[in-house]
């Protein structure tokens, strides 16, 4: 598995600083009650927020990024991609028949929208 950074210098700067502070609550407070388990888990997420700031990769980052990458591999709309929807969505729009009828899809499904809405209430 080849991994790459996949956060920037400021973000990981970020990191460092909120890693270190956290790292540095914990250990203190872990002196004093070495008994509880929480400041030893939070000593165990500091550490990691520093790796993560010097490495300059987050895996929660990359696990997004591949399940971002992989919805806009599959396919919407029987075939189409949602930004191929979008464009043809913004050609028609665009164009002054499109205009006129998306103005009248519109009007349509307000009116529906109304007439439901009548039912509805009592």
């Amino acid at each position: 598995m080849k991994v790459s950074q996949n956060i920037g210098i400021v973000n990981a700067l970020i990191r460092i600083t909120a890693g270190f502070t956290i790292l540095t609550f914990a250990t203190s407070k872990l002196t004093r009650k070495h008994w509880k388990e929480s400041h030893l888990l939070l000593a165990a997420l500091g550490a990691m927020k520093v790796g993560e700031g010097i490495l300059r990769y987050c895996p929660i980052v990359d696990l997004f990024e591949s399940r971002n990458d992989h919805d806009h591999n599959h396919d919407y709309n029987k075939g189409a991609s949602p930004n191929k929807s979008i464009q043809n969505l913004m050609n028609k729009f665009m164009s002054q028949e499109g205009t006129d009828s998306i103005l009248e899809e519109v009007k349509e499904q307000t009116t529906t929208d109304h007439s439901t809405q009548d039912k509805m209430e009592f």
